[in-house]
């Protein structure tokens, strides 16, 4: 324990829970492994994983109506937070669209 200005030396045995150290304690999550669950499969899982199947058949049947299907149900797993499968999902489906708009104009 540092000694301010101004203040006497006692022989006071310091504080074990002063510290001077400065640690990340303050920013670590604070959770236990047993508080942590497995949810299972949620509808925003369901509406990113079937976005996700539908982007790609988009590619080889039907890609306007399913690419644009894959596009509704991609945006609907953004919006509950599937980043990942939903950003995927949304790529493709773009993707296959943009195709299509490529290769109708000749068809």
């Amino acid at each position: 324990m540092k000694q301010q200005p101004g203040e006497k030396e006692s022989s006071k045995k310091p504080d074990v829970h002063e510290f001077e150290e400065e640690t990340a304690a303050e920013i670590t999550p604070d959770f236990a492994w047993e508080d942590i669950r497995d949810i299972g499969f949620s509808v925003s899982d369901l509406a990113g994983y079937a976005a996700l199947l539908i982007g790609v058949l988009s590619f080889f049947f039907m890609p306007g109506l399913m690419g644009l299907i894959a596009v509704v149900l991609s945006a609907v797993a953004l919006g509950q937070g599937k980043y990942m499968v939903g950003g995927w999902a949304m790529a493709v489906a773009l993707h296959s669209l943009g195709w299509w708009f490529l290769f109708v104009p000749f068809m």
